[in-house]
């Protein structure tokens, strides 16, 4: 989890909501619970998500764990439990605006030919 998205072990326990040892020992034993395993479920879906939308996993990054004014300041990776659905409603937003450039960006080149 750490290694794609090169988030630093304070910064996945935080997220994760599990004390640094306790996220040691799980990767030690490659085994978590049910709750766990929806937490970094829903990290990697809106790690994706991110990717997809901003272009690259470093700017993903610095997305979802800047401060967010749209989210009430909170950054995106600390939302796990409490406003994932805040957070993809933000992405859903930011992926429609990309698209809508694009699409702004193509009819404006097509109509100068």
């Amino acid at each position: 989890m750490t290694g794609k998205l090169d988030i630093s072990v304070e910064v996945a326990s935080v997220a994760l909501q599990l004390a640094r040892r306790t996220l040691a020992r799980r990767k030690e034993s490659n085994r978590l619970d049910a709750q766990e395993s929806e937490r970094i479920v829903r990290l990697a879906d809106m790690a994706a998500r991110a990717t997809t939308i901003l272009g690259t996993v470093d700017k993903a990054k610095q997305w979802l764990t800047a401060d967010n004014r749209a989210l009430g300041g909170a950054a995106p990776i600390s939302l796990l439990d409490t406003g994932t659905r805040a957070v993809e409603d933000k992405l859903a937003t930011m992926d429609y605006d990309a698209s809508d450039r694009l699409k702004t960006v193509r009819d404006a080149t097509s109509f100068s030919r």
